[in-house]
């Protein structure tokens, strides 16, 4: 994860069998990370986000900040061997990828 990125989606994403990344990742709807996936950096989702794994060598892992908006705060699940680390690295790296302005906003 030496090149991270800003990535920003406007569907669903969902990550299985050891997707990687790193930097800032918007998601415009629900996130699911599972089978080893790892995210190193900012990200945020305006739906509900869902980490899963198989065991602890299966984690799907987000190390550094993740920001998200459920319709309901216990629709968004944690189960398995899902991790979610807060890491000041990793969000000063993300914080370095350039000058970023708000472009849109909005609201429920």
């Amino acid at each position: 994860m030496d090149d991270p990125k800003v990535t920003i989606l406007k569907w669903n994403l969902s990550c299985a069998g050891g997707c990687q990344g790193a930097g800032n990742l918007m998601v415009d709807g629900f996130l699911e990370m599972t089978g080893g996936s790892t995210f190193k950096g900012i990200v945020i989702a305006t739906g509900d986000v869902k980490l899963a794994g198989n065991g602890q060598a299966d984690d799907a892992r987000i190390v550094g900040s993740v920001i998200f908006q459920g319709s309901l705060v216990n629709s968004s699940i944690m189960g398995g061997a899902g991790r979610a680390y807060y890491s000041s690295e990793a969000v000063s790296n993300a914080l370095t990828l350039g000058r970023y302005q708000v472009a849109w906003w909005r609201e429920k």
